[in-house]
């Protein structure tokens, strides 16, 4: 699936466009979902979860894994409802955790709350963790002039969820338009379950003030390409650095860029995902 492109369309259609080269001069687009008459039921989430199994998310607050060997018949796959019968929900963000796990953030729209639900796509197991990151900043009024076709997309109100998934420690970073701090979520093999942490004051990144005025992230987004050692909190105390860790660069709603790096105290080893960055190469065959 490396050589394809998945669209979600806005009247709810997943479509996967082959991308055309010298090998594949002619490959036709295959629809997977098709569109939707009722606004709630339309898909507005798609993610590749294997080779040829697809996680499609929609409206109403339910999640399908489906076949795409299947083409349309692939539509017709269980569908699991997450637990909002009968509320007005949107769903702001699906990323996949680990192998088998899935993240969705669906935004309540008569409570203005953000929840965070874990899927396994193994076993169906859901876990509601509710909020993560707690609203801050003003919000924003509604609007009562609402699309049909836009029902499910950006409601007014609604904040901008980013989920950033660090594959090797079961973790993700989450942040919300309406909140300074960054929310963390990690796999406690105590509990055997996902489990939302709050990051002490001292370790918490702290984005500067412009104006005066707090500042909130926009998105958030992992750099695995950075080798180089962290220096320990403890430094000043002969603590040896620490093993290369990710960067998590932080974009605000003022259109700043700021770096961090994900320090984990207890990581001994250095991650399998930390690589210095690949050389582009031109293709040989250029792409249509």
């Amino acid at each position: 699936f490396a050589r394809n492109i998945m669209c979600v369309t806005t009247n709810g259609q997943v479509v996967i466009h082959p991308i055309l080269t010298k090998a594949n001069p002619s490959g036709s687009p295959l629809q997977v979902c098709g569109p939707s008459s009722a606004a709630s039921e339309m898909v507005r989430r798609a993610l590749f979860v294997r080779p040829s199994s697809l996680a499609v998310a929609t409206c109403n607050g339910s999640v399908s894994v489906l076949d795409t060997d299947l083409g349309r018949d692939a539509e017709k796959g269980k569908r699991v409802c997450l637990g909002f019968e009968g509320e007005d929900v949107t769903i702001l963000s699906m990323k996949q955790l680990s192998k088998d796990d899935l993240i969705l953030s669906y935004y309540c729209v008569e409570d203005k709350i953000t929840t965070h639900i874990i899927y396994n796509m193994a076993t169906g197991d859901i876990t509601n963790l509710g909020e993560v990151c707690y609203g801050m900043a003003e919000e924003q009024g509604d609007d009562e002039e609402e699309d049909d076709l836009d029902w499910c997309v950006e409601l007014s109100g609604a904040p901008t969820i980013s989920v950033a998934p660090v594959p090797d420690l079961k973790s993700c970073l989450v942040s919300s338009s309406v909140c300074a701090d960054l929310g963390v979520i990690h796999w406690d093999a105590e509990q055997e379950q996902y489990v939302p942490i709050i990051l002490d004051d001292g370790v918490q990144p702290v984005i500067p003030l412009s104006n005066y005025e707090d500042v909130y992230p926009h998105h958030v987004c992992l750099d695995f390409s950075d080798t180089r050692p962290v220096p320990s909190r403890d430094a000043a105390s002969g603590a040896p650095d620490l093993v290369p860790m990710p960067l998590v660069y932080i974009v605000t709603d003022d259109s700043h860029l700021f770096p961090f790096w994900v320090v984990y105290d207890k990581q001994q080893s250095r991650s399998p995902f930390i690589a210095e960055p690949v050389r582009s190469v031109r293709p040989t065959e250029p792409c249509q």
